[in-house]
């Protein structure tokens, strides 16, 4: 799960760190990072994430 390739869906990563004891602001910090992290798998679509810079090759 931590070193998966591509990054599992939103539902599937919010219930592991639910199951790991994760809550609350802890929580709220995955909940914004992930959209980022999914974003980088797909660079030409990364524009829409405030906060992304995606190195242009």
């Amino acid at each position: 799960m931590l070193r998966c390739a591509p990054l599992p869906d939103y539902d599937r990563v919010v219930a592991f760190l639910r199951a790991c004891g994760i809550d609350g602001p802890n929580l709220d910090v995955w909940v914004f990072t992930w959209p980022r992290l999914k974003a980088l798998e797909a660079p030409e679509a990364a524009g829409w994430v405030p906060g992304v810079q995606v190195a242009v090759r």
